[in-house]
């Protein structure tokens, strides 16, 4: 590898060729350009003077550039999945992100029952979290789930696809990669948002004066000067506690910035700097939610113009799509801003600046983010049972079919007598007259932007009634990872009860085998009547 990114200087990056290394080499102050992992200067007997990777660890990146091994694979596989910390009224709990299958890949990994489990690296320590792919992934959008450990210092999360040799699990893997990065000896470093950040990986930059969230597992945890911090709250991870900060890194001088530089690169393996390379979309609009900028689409416009905002002399900018990537052509106009044009196209595209596969690459994507209208309506028999601007969860009478108007997608799920799924996406806004399965047991209709049922049917025996109980699904979803009790005498009967909701039955079954359950899960049931006569 001839070149590098030199940070000898506090706070500043440049990309320097072998040819014109001179000079001394500290720890922390060579990067590599496409992987951001640390390097070093070379001469070998049989190689050239050259920039070189240290040996590898169980939580470094794979790199086209460390003996060329990483060639072949996605953006996604390289990168890994993110980490978020996410934030429910002060209640804070952390989730890994699973990227959009689309709505082909999505369906075959529901057909063929495939759930993913997030597992710790560790043969000491084994830890696991699994998940059914179902209809709670969101094929256009960022699933996030629940994970309720962190794995021991210098372990990544190993994320797992049973039957991986499949056709339709070797295709997610192209999308979800095998790992999520782990957290430091410290803690970790998050993006700040009012209702979650995102984790930012080993040896990638943060910058002064942002706004971050830092997370130790010391209520104590020690903070240089200079460093602005507020405390949050804390929250448990399995056995830990981990405690939230809300800093701002505010170095009053040359010498102080040397210090913060040091404190968080010992701690969190993270480079500071005083700015950070990025991408802003500049026509036409978009939306910004995460990392992800949603182009609201405009009639005759097939291009997006994108500003580039480097220190470097000659920045880059690398697009990707599935295991392929390309340099993009950087045009520098007369008032010497540089942009890229990334044609408009449905799907999102990952775009990375001045590196190649780092994690917190922008995602830049034409799908509408924001439905124009949010009224949906459900008719049954031509009555409209159903019209709101707000829309919340109902429960109905039914009949043999429904009548359904919407002007936003919904996605019908009909659970049969084997518990098998039947799911239709309705895409066009009008009216559908849905015919229902003989051997339906239940019927929901499901919003994916808000991740919740806006409508649930039950038919015990052959006759379709309403339902005495009424459950909160996502709530249900959030109790999942709460402490897990022996199931209390006076609700023995809860067996026979959650067997006749069979999506509730397929997410607990398996506590109820070992005649465990989730608190949090036993109080939604309660509460929505689930043991009333």
């Amino acid at each position: 590898m001839d070149k590098a990114i030199d940070r000898r200087v506090s706070g500043i990056e440049n990309e320097i060729n072998i040819k014109d290394f001179i000079g001394y080499h500290k720890s922390g102050s060579l990067f590599c350009p496409d992987c951001g992992e640390e390097v070093f200067p070379k001469r070998g007997n049989k190689n050239i003077h050259h920039f070189s990777h240290y040996k590898k660890t169980p939580v470094s990146i794979e790199c086209e550039n460390r003996a060329k091994k990483g060639i072949g694979t996605s953006f996604y596989e390289r990168v890994g999945l993110p980490i978020y910390l996410i934030n429910e009224d002060n209640k804070f709990s952390l989730g890994i992100g699973f990227y959009a299958l689309g709505s082909s890949l999505l369906e075959k990994a529901q057909n063929d029952n495939l759930s993913v489990a997030i597992e710790s690296e560790s043969n000491y320590d084994p830890q696991k979290d699994k998940y059914l792919i179902d209809f709670t992934f969101y094929e256009n959008d960022v699933t996030i789930k629940p994970i309720n450990f962190i794995p021991n210092y210098g372990r990544n999360y190993s994320i797992k696809i049973p039957n991986d040799k499949s056709y339709v699990a070797q295709a997610i893997n192209t999308k979800w990669s095998d790992y999520a990065d782990g957290f430091s000896h410290s803690g970790a470093v998050f993006t700040y948002s009012e209702f979650r950040g995102k984790k930012i990986r080993n040896n990638d930059t943060i910058t002064t004066n942002t706004e971050y969230f830092l997370v130790t597992f010391d209520r104590f945890f020690q903070i240089p000067e200079g460093i602005e911090k507020k405390y949050v709250n804390s929250f448990k991870v399995g056995q830990r506690t981990c405690h939230i900060n809300k800093i701002q890194i505010k170095p009053s001088n040359e010498k102080a910035f040397h210090k913060h530089e040091n404190y968080f690169w010992e701690n969190f393996k993270l480079k500071l700097l005083y700015n950070k390379p990025n991408l802003v979309q500049m026509w036409p609009p978009a939306i910004k939610t995460d990392d992800t900028n949603y182009t609201i689409p405009l009639k005759s416009q097939n291009n997006s113009f994108i500003k580039v905002n480097s220190s470097l002399d000659i920045p880059k900018v690398y697009k990707y799509l599935e295991r392929q990537y390309n340099e993009m052509h950087i045009v520098e106009d007369h008032n010497h801003c540089r942009y890229v044009k990334l044609p408009t196209y449905k799907g999102i595209t990952p775009l990375s600046i001045d590196r190649k596969y780092l994690a917190n690459a922008q995602m830049f994507c034409t799908d509408i983010l924001f439905d124009t209208t949010n009224t949906l309506k459900v008719d049954i028999n031509n009555t409209d049972i159903f019209s709101t601007d707000s829309i919340e969860r109902i429960d109905l009478w039914l009949k043999e079919h429904i009548s359904l108007n919407n002007n936003i997608k919904v996605d019908m799920i009909q659970v049969l007598n084997d518990n098998s799924i039947l799911k239709e996406s309705f895409n066009t806004s009008g009216t559908h007259v849905i015919e229902l399965d003989s051997e339906s047991t239940s019927v929901g209709l499901y919003y994916q932007k808000l991740g919740r049922f806006l409508c649930n049917y039950h038919k015990p025996k052959n006759k379709w009634v309403l339902p005495h109980v009424v459950f909160d699904f996502k709530r249900i979803l959030r109790e999942l990872d709460t402490p897990c009790i022996d199931v209390p005498t006076k609700y023995k009967n809860i067996n026979s009860k959650v067997k006749e909701i069979p999506q509730i039955n397929k997410l607990i079954r398996s506590f109820l085998i070992d005649g465990k359950i989730p608190v949090g899960i036993l109080k939604v049931l309660v509460d929505g009547g689930l043991f009333n006569e």
